[in-house]
């Protein structure tokens, strides 16, 4: 059968140009994404923030490429991640007295407490008081325990040491995180001059620079908050467990104290006696031949007392 030559080739015509502005479509549907993500990244497009999370935002370590600012993140770092240590910290010294005391590691201070009250009045019956003082002015000065009526020996002596030492933990935990959370105070302070200096400081940066850095210090502002958070409830979990050890261990009240020895009776000195014995002195003379020498006027005998039959 012939083939009709013009109208194939305009069936050819047809096929191809709908061929051509289907790829077309295609083509600019595929590529508008790709053209989105390429003027996403390009600078200043972000005037208002930057987007995503933030280095800070992320537990990642700052760097802004200026030595205030990195004085700063770099220190905020650090807090970081003590503070992200701190409830681990608090939850070991507990862990490790569990294990001297042979109870659940995961007791609460509660728990210890009781436990070490129950050993503490065995030692008691036994004839030994434990007194533990935490210095309360003085952050540096260790708890001291102190033992009457015994010395402690053996599993008792491993039994008070292990008090002690978790409540001297205890102790420097607890003023460890007071420290750092004036360093937080200070860092939100400071954190206001720097973010008003930001423009200033980052001109040569651009747009996006400056709002990278403004992005790290807002996420800085919030991060702050909930570590002054962190570092106020691991102060208050760490001065609680301390202190109830500390009662908890301490059952002398000053009853072991050995009653004073009487006092010696003092020697009588007889020349002090006749001190203070009164003597007689003559009166004194006032002009004239001096007076023979006088004696004290005899006493006189005292009279007979009266009969009944003297008239």
């Amino acid at each position: 059968m012939p083939v009709n030559t013009s109208n194939h080739r305009t069936i050819l015509k047809h096929r191809l140009r709908r061929g051509v502005s289907t790829a077309a479509t295609l083509l600019a549907t595929v590529a508008a994404p790709a053209t989105l993500v390429v003027l996403a990244t390009q600078p200043g497009c972000f005037v208002f923030g930057s987007p995503g999370p933030s280095s800070v935002g992320q537990g990642h370590k700052y760097v802004a490429g200026n030595p205030d600012y990195d004085q700063y993140f770099s220190q905020l770092y650090d807090l970081q991640v003590e503070m992200a240590k701190a409830p681990d910290s608090e939850k070991a010294i507990r862990t490790q007295l569990a294990k001297t005391l042979g109870i659940d590691a995961d007791a609460s201070a509660s728990m210890l407490a009781r436990k070490v009250k129950k050993e503490a009045e065995k030692l008691e019956k036994h004839g030994v008081g434990l007194k533990l003082a935490v210095p309360e002015d003085d952050d540096t000065a260790a708890p001291k325990l102190e033992s009457s009526g015994g010395k402690l020996s053996g599993d008792a002596k491993t039994f008070a040491d292990a008090v002690q030492d978790a409540v001297e933990h205890e102790t420097k935990l607890a003023t460890q995180m007071k420290k750092s959370r004036k360093q937080l105070d200070q860092l939100r302070a400071q954190a206001i001059a720097l973010k008003a200096n930001v423009d200033t400081v980052f001109r040569k940066g651009g747009l996006s620079k400056k709002a990278e850095v403004k992005k790290n210090l807002e996420d800085a502002n919030s991060m702050i908050t909930l570590m002054v958070a962190r570092a106020d409830q691991v102060t208050d979990s760490a001065g609680d467990t301390a202190k109830r050890l500390s009662d908890a261990i301490t059952t002398d009240h000053g009853q072991f104290k050995a009653p004073p020895e009487p006092a010696e009776p003092a020697e009588t000195n007889e020349k002090e006696e006749e001190k203070k014995t009164p003597q007689w002195h003559p009166p004194p003379h006032h002009g004239g031949a001096p007076p023979a020498t006088t004696k004290p006027p005899p006493k006189k005998p005292a009279s007979p007392p009266p009969s009944d039959f003297e008239p």
